[in-house]
């Protein structure tokens, strides 16, 4: 802004230049014509008087006048004779006159002289004049007089006009940075606001307010945009904005962490090229098509594994009926899809685990109640199956009443110093018997310490270890081996079951841990087994805060390897 207190005062300056020169031009040349006709005026008044005077006297004598003009008599041929006033000027410097002047000119300016020629006396003429220089020095002291009047007067208007414009150009000034401020989005940027009788004083006040207004909305606009931001980022499904041409516009944290999706290969692009799964694009081009919302349940395919989602697509509509885009929103029900199938297949297994030890007791009672019961040694034999299929529907009815006490939220347990070594060793003896009927080795492995001492529930804990055992005793083939390694950690102990047993495959691994999944069914059947133990086992493992990992190959055997902390938290 300083071109302001620069050109404009120098702007001002030369126009008033232009137009003094102008009118100086037009004063002078008036001035300078105006002097020379009234020196003519003079000339011609001169030479009537000296006409007059020369009738009462011959044209030898010399004249007495007050006058500065030179007179002198010239002959017919336009040569001075003789200079009658002032006496002392030489005819030689008076100009030799044509012909032609003497016939038809009687006024005029010819060589360096003003003059006037009135004829006297047959073929003489007088001539009264007066050197042009005269006139134009007079006319150079008012050139003079009138350019140092136009440079004091310039200096002046160019002092005050500086002065003025710096006064007002001030405030334009401030305002104009201020508002550079504004556009490049500084909007805390704030000019001085002077009094109210001081120029640009509502210029200021109205950048000021233009500025605490757009801060406001700006500031306003931000808090809007961080709590939608927040709000779209937090959320825990999946979002997707489409504009109304197709390209997408915006994805949240939980759409790029759910689907792998690469932020800056997939914004402002089409959403036909960079969506992977026909069937989101087909419910796209759907709502597009239609112009209505639509929610549909779809499985997509997410690398190794496929989710379950419910997909909530609607049209983004502004407040003039204008089509703005498309938001797509992804809900991961791939969690509630297990959990029904997980009710479903408990409903199922339940009812199936529970139909056959009842269908088992109720066919043999009905056999002896239809005489069988007289043969004593059929009485005995079907009387054994009864107990055995009862004891084994008492014993699911107990594991399902635990399990679903160990599930509750606040399942007690009561903690105490509890020695692993002991649990282990009085759980092996437990079992010894039964792994001697089929002829398994039972080994165990831990450090040479004496004791391994955490904090836990010491009967929970003896479940764990036993389910473990006994499992391995289960499904290892007679004159197999199963190993228990007892070893201390960092902050906690690790107890290892490894067993030389039919194995799991790789696929079965995730769901061993499932109620009522069985690797094998009938042997699991066979031994007794309700198929609980497991789940029992990494529930309670969890309540004390502890974790469990399985590693096995079909054919070979399974190691269960059980990390509990040292101290509850």
């Amino acid at each position: 802004m300083k071109w302001i207190r620069a050109r404009l005062p120098l702007t001002l300056v030369l126009l008033l230049s232009v137009s003094f020169l102008g009118t100086a031009f037009l004063i002078g040349h008036q001035v300078y014509m105006h002097d020379v006709d009234l020196t003519k005026e003079k000339l011609a008044s001169e030479g009537q008087l000296i006409s007059a005077l020369l009738e009462q006297q011959t044209l030898e004598e010399s004249i007495d006048v007050d006058i500065q003009s030179i007179v002198a008599i010239y002959n017919d041929e336009g040569v001075s004779e003789r200079v009658i006033h002032p006496e002392s000027h030489s005819d030689d410097n008076l100009p030799v006159l044509p012909s032609e002047f003497l016939a038809e000119t009687n006024q005029g300016e010819y060589g360096n002289f003003l003059y006037t020629l009135d004829p006297i006396r047959g073929d003489r003429y007088l001539f009264v004049g007066t050197p042009v220089d005269e006139v134009r020095q007079r006319a150079e002291q008012l050139w003079w007089l009138l350019g140092l009047s136009l440079g004091a007067t310039l200096i002046v208007i160019g002092m005050v006009a500086s002065r003025v414009t710096r006064h007002y150009a001030k405030p334009v000034e401030a305002a104009a940075s201020v508002a550079k401020e504004l556009a490049r989005g500084n909007y805390n940027a704030r000019t001085y606001e002077q009094y109210q009788d001081e120029p640009g004083s509502v210029l200021s006040q109205s950048i000021n307010t233009l500025a605490r207004n757009l801060k406001q909305m700006v500031d306003s606009q931000e808090m809007q945009k961080d709590r939608l931001r927040t709000l779209i980022e937090s959320m825990g499904s999946s979002l997707l904005l489409i504009d109304r041409k197709g390209y997408v516009n915006l994805m949240n944290r939980a759409y790029k962490d759910t689907f792998q999706a690469d932020e800056t290969r997939m914004l402002s692009r089409l959403y036909y090229e960079v969506l992977e799964h026909k069937k989101v694009i087909q419910l796209i081009e759907d709502i597009f098509m239609t112009e209505k919302s639509v929610r549909q349940q779809m499985r997509l395919s997410m690398a190794i594994e496929r989710r379950h989602f419910e997909v909530y697509g609607t049209p983004i509509i502004g407040e003039t009926e204008e089509w703005k885009g498309i938001v797509l929103v992804f809900h991961d029900i791939t969690d509630l899809k297990k959990l029904e199938n997980t009710r479903k297949d408990f409903v199922a297994n339940v009812s199936h685990e529970l139909k056959t030890p009842i269908t088992s007791i109720r066919g043999f009672t009905e056999t002896l109640l239809d005489g069988a019961g007289q043969d004593e040694q059929l009485r005995e034999h079907f009387l054994s199956i009864i107990l055995k299929e009862s004891e084994r529907l008492q014993s699911l009815v107990h594991d399902l009443l635990d399990l679903s006490r160990i599930e509750q939220d606040g399942f007690p347990l009561h903690l105490s110093d509890v020695d692993l070594v002991y649990i282990v060793k009085d759980t092996i003896e437990s079992l010894s018997n039964k792994a001697g009927k089929k002829d398994i080795e039972l080994i165990d492995e831990w450090s040479t310490e004496s004791s391994v001492f955490i904090q836990a529930d010491s009967l929970r804990m003896k479940q764990v270890i036993y389910n473990l055992i006994n499992n391995a005793i289960a499904y290892t083939p007679d004159g197999g081996q199963v190993k228990v390694a007892l070893q201390r950690k960092d902050n906690g102990a690790q107890i290892v079951v490894v067993d030389t047993g039919i194995g799991i495959h790789a696929k079965e691994v995730p769901r061993i841990f499932e109620r009522f999944y069985r690797v094998d069914k009938d042997r699991s059947r066979n031994s007794g087994g309700t198929g609980l133990g497991l789940a029992i086992v990494k529930h309670l493992v969890e309540a004390h805060h502890g974790q469990i990992q399985v590693e096995s190959e079909p054919d070979k055997g399974t190691t269960f390897t059980v990390w509990l902390p040292r101290k509850f938290t």
